[in-house]
């Protein structure tokens, strides 16, 4: 029975007591839950909902955990109405993960007790009671542009203990933060604080299943909190924070609240705050905070350490006596850890531009900022010093450590252009109070990477020669390979092929050169590992000789000077020079001669014989005279003959009968051979007287051979017609040689050169070795067809051909001219034309007279040409000594030159001179040239047979000579 009145005492005093800062307690139950403990946040509950330092405030709004700081603690303690008191123990820590650095946790325990007391005036014992608060969270936050939003979830167990009697369930939070960037008020009247920060919150607490004691359960005060938080101000400064807090406990009031916390140079603040709802403790509060930090304690505390101290306390009323409220709290100040993100330890880059990345560093003062140092050396005892410098907080600086120093906003930094090899890297976040924290990568303090190396390198340097011959610089091909044997992307490589003259034909080697010039440049912008650049560039040089072609690959960057590379070779130009002929040459010389042979109006006989012989008729060597004679006058019938025949009484023919049937029998022919009878009238014969018999019987013979015969005679003014010189044309073919020009030198020695030709007919080629010196070929080349006249004719004259000439040279390179054409014609070399005047037997006369105005005739011969003369040539007939016809020869040459210039003199003064000059002097060859000519078909003829009266009669000449002086001037047989 005595347990019933202390269980409604206690009721009583739950009821009553426990909540007195939230006014009456209608159906809920657990009223501890209400309570923040802390003593910033027992005043008036204002922030609560959105305080971005207060560790404490997760009991509020789980999502405040993800603003705290990288590790905070935090203990308080309290003393209430009724000698109640509260204490708590509240820490939190940064939870690093492979996937973010945000997210947080917090644990707290939170502890009223309740004194021993006794309201039953000792009838009972007394009894003691109290409540235990165990509350742990997570809070994730999350970045939304440049804001932050943070999401969290708390779990609590609570215990409650009043005399023998216990309950406990268990409860759950969520909550959201929100909190935006730093920002410049725009406010005129806010802009003096520079800088400000907005957050705001929402929360759902104690939410969970209904506490029971002894046999009724009560619900749990579950409570809807709304909260946001205007801070303003710089962060060694002056520092203002607005606040304002709404709640919402389940079958109760709404409850608001506001606050303010002034505070300067993070050293000291004041808070106050104000409740809008009941409460029984009244409606103000407000409290006061010291921080202490390293710069205030130095070593006492330890780099980069603040000890807070906070108190706070309630308004006094008439009812009660205020509450305290006391906290120690301890948190850094210093940039949050954070770690290097890339290039991931030791790793190998293939690539110009490295792009250094971290993870972000925290420092969750407000309004500090932080920027990031970049430290980057090739040497790893560097980032050595700067940990250890950075333990012994001290200053790094680019000259101190000679490593790369530089800065960033962001959590990335690209390096540009850097060399190959292996750096070593590390990053310092540094805050406005100069705390710094180096990052991490591993276990290490710094990281590594290893930027490969371009390795340009030439894999092929090739001379090419040219195989034709000319006269330009053009010696080849050069051919240039270059590869990327580097893992690792190749800029601005610059290809030089410089030339350079090392020895002069038939010299010694140059000991300095006089040549250097660049024979080939090219840039690349890049190189990708394992890729080939290859190009073919001409090779030009006019001086011939050996050279040395220098290929160099070199970076425009320090950077890749180490792979630059280096090739030569040797060149030894090849030949050069022209080698032509006309674009039309004479292959076939013609040598025109024209014989003008004379006819002379006898025909001799035999011995008391009218018979003709038929060398007259039909068997001479030319046109036989009669048919001649025929021929003549079947043209001109208006002419007329006259024959006599004769007889030799020293031939025993004394008869004048014989003489007159030789004449007969000539008329017989004529007639015969087409004459009319009326051109033909006969003389009586005659019966020659005897003459002194020669000597010799073969000049008696042949004398008196020349006295049995029949003259044919016709009028002087017809003489020409019937006894005009009978012209026969020989054409005479040479074949000419072909000359080439030829100014060809080499480098080298000649081992081979031959002159190719081809056709439609075929192909031939020379050997040219005797026309060459050891390297040159400077010279005019003949080349004459080895052909008869008749194969130049039909297969090489008139038609186009191709010549080239080929050479070898010592080193086995083969060349050649490039091919050109030709046409082969033929040329008229010289028209030499001999005209021949038959003179009176042992006389100086001509037979007719019309000779002398046919030499006359001639005479645009001798004028039209600059290159023809004349020559006056006395021959004789074999009768008589050779003296005698030697002088007889000779008299006739001159007597018939004097006649001759006499005649033009007269005539043609104006050509005398011109004539005189082109004359040759007038000589006699006796009677050792007969006369001879060739037939137009070659054969050579002996016309003036002495063997013959005929023939003889035609010796006794002069042949008048025209001639050209370009010409080899024929040299009569003697």
């Amino acid at each position: 029975m005595r347990l019933l009145p202390l269980k409604i005492l206690i009721f009583l005093f739950l009821m009553c007591v426990v909540p007195l800062r939230v006014g009456s307690q209608i159906r809920s139950g657990a009223g501890f839950l209400k309570i923040q403990p802390g003593a910033r946040e027992s005043i008036s509950n204002a922030g609560n909902s959105v305080g971005l330092n207060h560790v404490n405030g997760f009991f509020a709004n789980p999502a405040i955990t993800g603003f705290a700081r990288e590790w905070q603690w935090s203990a308080s303690y309290s003393t209430w109405i009724g000698d109640l008191y509260t204490t708590s123990v509240t820490g939190a820590h940064r939870i690093p993960t492979p996937w973010t650095q945000s997210l947080r946790g917090a644990i707290g325990v939170f502890y009223m007790g309740i004194p021993e007391f006794n309201s039953t005036g000792g009838v009972s014992q007394s009894v003691s009671g109290g409540d235990t608060r165990i509350t742990a969270g997570l809070s994730q936050r999350i970045a939304i542009g440049n804001h932050s939003l943070a999401i969290g979830a708390n779990g609590t167990f609570y215990h409650s203990q009043y005399a023998e009697y216990t309950a406990q369930t268990s409860s759950f939070d969520v909550g959201l933060l929100f909190r935006t960037q730093q920002f410049q008020p725009e406010s005129k009247y806010l802009r003096w604080m520079h800088n400000g920060i907005w957050a705001a919150g929402a929360a759902i607490t104690n939410i969970g299943p209904d506490l029971t004691f002894i046999s009724e359960g009560t619900p749990l005060p579950r409570t809807v909190r709304l909260g946001t938080a205007l801070y303003m101000g710089v962060h060694n400064g002056f520092q203002w924070t607005i606040a304002a807090d709404y709640q919402r406990p389940v079958f109760e009031d709404n409850i608001w609240s506001l606050g303010s916390e002034l505070s300067w140079n993070q050293f000291f603040a004041l808070q106050f705050g104000y409740s809008f709802g009941e409460n029984l403790l009244g409606n103000f509060s407000f409290g006061g905070s010291i921080m202490l930090t390293d710069m205030h304690l130095g070593n006492l505390l330890g780099y980069g350490q603040v000890l807070q101290l906070d108190a706070a306390t309630d308004e006094t009323n008439m009812m009660f006596n205020s509450p305290y409220y006391g906290t120690v709290s301890g948190y850094p100040n210093e940039p949050e850890s954070f770690e290097l993100l890339y290039p991931p330890y030791g790793v190998l880059l293939h690539t110009n531009d490295v792009v250094l990345k971290w993870k972000t560093s925290r420092d969750p003062d407000l309004f500090d900022e932080l920027e990031y140092h970049i430290f980057v050396s090739t040497d790893s005892s560097d980032m050595h010093r700067i940990a250890k410098a950075v333990t012994q907080h001290q200053a790094l600086t680019e000259q101190t450590f000679g490593a790369i120093n530089t800065f960033a906003q962001k959590s990335h930094y690209v390096l540009n252009s850097i060399d190959a090899g292996n750096y070593f890297w590390t990053v310092l976040a540094v805050d406005r109070d100069g705390h710094q924290r180096i990052a991490t990568q591993g276990n290490r303090s710094y990281g590594k990477f290893s930027v490969s190396k371009a390795r340009p390198r030439i894999i092929a340097f090739d001379y090419q020669y040219s195989p034709w011959i000319t006269a330009d610089p053009y010696q080849g091909d050069v051919t240039l390979a270059i590869k990327n044997s580097g893992n690792r992307m190749a800029h601005d490589l610059v290809v030089n092929v410089s030339d350079s003259l090392v020895a002069y034909p038939d010299k010694h080697f140059v000991s300095s050169p006089g040549l250097s010039e660049m024979a080939f440049s090219v840039k690349l912008d890049s190189l990708a590992p394992d890729s080939i650049f290859q190009c073919t560039f001409s090779w030009n040089t006019d001086v011939l000789g050996n050279h040395a072609l220098k290929a160099v690959v070199t970076p425009d960057t320090e950077s890749l000077a180490s792979n630059s590379c280096f090739q030569q070779i040797q060149c030894f130009t090849i030949p050069k020079g022209e080698f032509t002929t006309p674009d039309t040459v004479v292959v076939l010389r013609l040598n025109a001669v024209i014989y003008e042979l004379p006819y002379v109006g006898k025909v001799y006989f035999d011995e008391h014989s009218s018979e003709i012989d038929p060398i007259y008729t039909t068997k001479w060597v030319m046109e036989p005279p009669l048919k001649t004679f025929a021929q003549r006058l079947r043209r001109y019938p208006h002419l007329k003959v006259v024959l006599q025949g004769t007889a030799d009484s020293n031939s025993d023919e004394n008869n004048v009968k014989i003489a007159n049937e030789r004449a007969e029998a000539v008329s017989t022919v004529l007639q015969v051979l087409g004459v009319s009878e009326h051109q033909i009238s006969i003389k009586p014969g005659v019966v020659l007287v005897q003459r002194r018999v020669p000597n010799s019987p073969l000049d008696a013979k042949w004398i008196f051979e020349e006295r049995r015969r029949v003259d044919i005679t016709t009028d002087e003014q017809y003489e020409e017609q019937l006894f005009a010189p009978l012209e026969s044309r020989y054409l005479e073919r040479l074949s000419a040689p072909v000359i080439f020009k030829s100014s060809i030198k080499c480098s080298v020695p000649i081992a081979s050169t031959s002159i190719l030709w081809h056709c439609d007919a075929g192909t031939d080629s020379i050997d040219i070795a005797p026309w060459i010196t050891p390297r040159n070929i400077i010279t005019n080349i003949e080349w004459e067809a080895d052909y008869s006249q008749e194969y130049i004719e039909q297969n090489w004259l008139n038609r186009y051909f191709d010549y080239t000439l080929l050479l070898t040279d010592s080193l086995n390179r083969k060349f050649r001219v490039p091919a050109r054409h030709a046409f082969a014609e033929n040329e008229m070399l010289q028209l030499e034309r001999m005209y021949y005047v038959i003179a009176q037997f042992a006389q100086a006369r001509p037979f007719y007279e019309f000779y002398w105005d046919n030499l006359l005739q001639r005479l645009p011969i001798l004028v039209g040409d600059e290159k023809k003369r004349i020559k006056f040539i006395g021959h004789g007939c074999a009768i008589g000594s050779d003296a005698i016809n030697s002088w007889l020869s000779e008299a006739r040459a001159d007597t018939f030159q004097t006649i001759f210039l006499n005649d033009i003199k007269n005539k043609y003064p104006e050509l005398y001179e011109t004539v005189l000059s082109r004359m040759d002097r007038a000589i006699g060859l006796g009677e050792n040239d007969p006369i001879r000519f060739k037939t137009p078909q070659g054969v050579d003829v002996l016309l003036g047979d002495n063997n013959e009266p005929i023939g003889r009669q035609l010796n006794r000449r002069v042949m008048v000579f025209f001639y050209t002086i370009d010409a080899p001037e024929p040299v009569p047989a003697e």
